[in-house]
């Protein structure tokens, strides 16, 4: 494309020049890749005005007259808490307004100077008052550039998307929730029915460890007992999620893993005893060979599941093969969906000799992926297997 040919005037590599659409596409496409790439910050849309909130924020109240005037540190206190008091409906509103969070100007500024939720445990946990602990409280520190932190929030939405694929529950998007003081607040990553939050965190320290290994580490915050794994109580994410169940006065929270192959051990775990599930879709959860050997060998066992969608992860020839290999055994799964799975050759030619001997499988989409010569053998056993319906 560049640089362009010397002897042409007004030289395109393009066949038509870019609308919107083709730039928001291009955008969308970048996000998946991290929004921290300098084309993606680019192409980003320019940040709107912050929405006027029916509440005073902190910064409101003690740049007043009123309480730069008050003669003492109590009366500026007592002055404080009286102005920040909120009524229900206006904590409502202010839920309302400031969904998107992280994207919304006004959840940034109602939130700030507030305790939330997220610091509950820090403080709940602290010794004494120490200049980190005032710094940490007041947003001082920057963590948006922080590997962990854009980790976590890269992953939040397939978090969520994962959650919506397993349980049919779609995760409504909130804001923040304020107590009656005004002082408190708490801003789950969603509102699951009338009486459920949901909180999603994908851990960038153990993001190739199984949930097993994790627990292992004395800093994880889930803990294995009798088999089952458990939120910690002395973790700060369980005061989080105390205090967003309290704060949206809601009984429950979904605790949610990012999936990845050690989320998808997990659920190969539960495939192998349910016998009710029929969909899972796992598309565009990083999940690996390991991921997807774990699901093959819970395949084996389980005889209800009838679609799997694996699209858009990182499968890989032996990930392909071990799915290949769990149809000797498996006559329950109708349709597999492998589309841009990192698959090549030697797993191509794995799911060839499959779907020769398979006579359950009706669907197989191999798309976006890397066959080449093994095309020919997939298709060879695309004629001689009657029952398959198609491959893609």
């Amino acid at each position: 494309m560049f640089p362009a040919p010397p002897k042409k005037k007004d030289y395109s590599p393009l066949a038509r020049d870019p609308s919107r659409e083709d730039r928001m596409w291009l955008y969308s496409e970048l996000k998946r890749y991290g929004k921290f790439t300098g084309t993606c910050w680019i192409l980003s849309p320019e940040p709107q005005p912050a929405t006027p909130l029916p509440i005073k924020t902190i910064e409101d109240i003690i740049y007043s007259e009123g309480f730069l005037m008050a003669s003492t540190k109590e009366k500026q206190l007592e002055y404080l808490i009286e102005n920040a008091k909120v009524e229900e409906r206006t904590i409502n509103v202010v839920s309302t307004l400031t969904a998107g969070q992280r994207n919304s100007p006004a959840w940034h500024q109602a939130r700030r100077g507030r305790l939330t939720a997220s610091n509950f445990g820090s403080v709940l946990q602290a010794k004494r008052v120490t200049p980190s602990l005032i710094k940490r409280l007041l947003g001082e520190y920057n963590l948006s550039g922080v590997k962990a932190i854009a980790w976590g929030q890269d992953n939040e939405t397939e978090a969520l998307k994962s959650f919506t694929n397993i349980t049919n529950f779609t995760p409504v998007q909130t804001g923040l929730w304020l107590h009656e003081s005004g002082v408190l607040g708490a801003s789950p990553d969603g509102l699951v029915g009338d009486d459920s939050v949901i909180e999603c965190k994908c851990p960038y320290t153990h993001r190739n460890a199984t949930i097993k290994e994790a627990c292992g580490h004395k800093d994880f915050y889930l803990e294995e007992k009798e088999g089952n794994y458990t939120l910690s109580t002395t973790h700060v994410y369980w005061h989080q999620c105390q205090g967003q169940m309290f704060l949206t006065k809601r009984k429950f929270c979904y605790f949610v893993n990012e999936i990845g192959d050690a989320g998808a051990a997990a659920l190969a775990e539960l495939l192998k005893e349910n016998t009710s599930l029929t969909h899972l879709d796992l598309s565009s959860n990083e999940i690996g060979d390991a991921g997807a050997a774990a699901l093959a060998e819970s395949l084996k066992e389980n005889t209800s599941l009838t679609y799997l969608n694996l699209s858009s992860n990182e499968i890989g020839d032996a990930g392909a093969a071990a799915l290949a290999e769990c149809f000797k055994e498996n006559n329950s799964l109708r349709i597999l969906d492998l589309y841009e799975s990192n698959i090549g050759e030697a797993g191509a030619a794995a799911l060839a000799e499959c779907v020769k001997e398979n006579s359950s499988l009706k669907m197989l989409s191999l798309n976006g992926n890397n066959l080449c010569e093994a095309a020919a053998a997939l298709a060879k056993y695309l004629k001689e297997n009657t029952s398959l319906d198609g491959s893609y």
